[in-house]
């Protein structure tokens, strides 16, 4: 096999792991605990909590938005399966918003055009780490920025969820 990319990985990063899994604390832990509140501060934000992953970061945030069944989320298809697989589980019915074809992110006019009012909450995916700002919403916008580390929202009514490697945030935006 031939190998094209040597991972860089830092000494001081090596010897964080390695004091870690010397440690009692492999998961929650007084680590996680500093990184939480020092990503909260380079965020401007009260806290964070880190979960899983993404994908439990979802789950959560449909929780906290108190999905049931038979509820409509505007949504979009372009994207990993992970999205929307938790408003499957949910019995809610998805409404499937056409794309920009400029960003291949969900677009803002097809969304306001299918919002009603059974509408609980659109699932906006910053696709590629493009920030797919969609402003103000009559709606709560679930926002899936699995690949869009440290791009900041300005609107206080969004969830906002990100994931780096294995650690995702939950935060209030």
């Amino acid at each position: 096999m031939i190998q094209l990319f040597y991972p860089y990985v830092p000494e001081e990063a090596i010897t964080e792991v390695v004091d870690t899994l010397k440690s009692r604390w492999i998961g929650q832990g007084i680590k996680v605990d500093k990184f939480e509140q020092e990503f909260a501060t380079r965020f401007n934000q009260s806290y964070s909590v880190f979960l899983n992953s993404g994908s439990s970061a979802l789950e959560t945030a449909f929780d906290l938005l108190g999905l049931v069944n038979g509820d409509e989320v505007i949504s979009t298809p372009l994207t990993c399966t992970a999205t929307n697989i938790p408003l499957l589980r949910k019995k809610v019915k998805i409404i499937w918003a056409d794309i920009n074809p400029t960003t291949l992110c969900i677009d803002k006019n097809d969304i306001l055009k299918k919002i009603t009012g059974r509408t609980k909450a659109i699932v906006n995916v910053h696709l590629g780490g493009i920030d797919n700002n969609l402003g103000e919403m009559p709606v709560p916008v679930v926002s899936d920025a699995c690949q869009s580390l440290g791009i900041v929202f300005l609107s206080s009514q969004r969830l906002l969820f990100l994931e780096k490697e294995e650690m995702a945030l939950c935060q209030r935006a």
